[in-house]
């Protein structure tokens, strides 16, 4: 079989085999069974984690494996807007960070056996909205005891926020508290 988009032979199942590229239109059989997987991870406001497994027996006959994902539903190798990453060990645990909060993102895994690239079953994942809750304590005459939390962002991204609280006693005038 020549591995182009349509044929039989799809390593990864519900994929496209593309000369350098091409979508994830599917149309595989899915009769072989693939060499790589990928599972969604935490996911955070701004990171994902995509856990990994590599079948390094049957990956004697592909040269690369990997996953791609983006913002844009364009997973080709080729992408200018698509994060590559070659997978090269049985498991890896892999985060990647500097995601943008409530935005859809796409992921697909890849292999490359010559000039072609067999991709998988391209998935999709929503990164949760930033939120920040607060609620007033006890409020005297002069003094307001007043908390918060923000849910939504790993822990390492609540380290690195300032948080701060800006009040008024007056309307239209703004004070900063600390």
């Amino acid at each position: 079989c020549i591995m182009f988009a349509g044929c039989t032979d799809d390593p990864l199942g519900d994929g496209e085999n593309t000369e350098q590229g091409g979508n994830n239109g599917g149309g595989g059989s899915g009769e072989s069974v693939s060499p790589v997987s990928v599972s969604l991870g935490k996911v955070t406001a701004t990171t994902v984690q995509f856990d990994m497994t590599l079948d390094l027996k049957a990956m004697s006959q592909y040269e690369e494996a990997g996953l791609i994902f983006s913002s844009v539903d364009d997973l080709d190798i080729s992408a200018e807007t698509a994060t590559i990453f070659q997978i090269n060990r049985e498991s890896y645990s892999k985060v990647f960070t500097g995601l943008t909060y409530s935005t859809k993102y796409y992921y697909t895994t890849y292999l490359k056996k010559g000039a072609f690239y067999h991709y998988g079953e391209k998935k999709e994942f929503t990164t949760p909205n930033v939120l920040l809750e607060l609620s007033a304590g006890s409020i005297t005459a002069t003094t307001a005891q007043i908390t918060g939390t923000v849910e939504g962002l790993s822990a390492s991204d609540k380290l690195r926020i300032q948080v701060g609280m800006f009040y008024s006693s007056e309307k239209g005038k703004v004070e900063k508290g600390q």
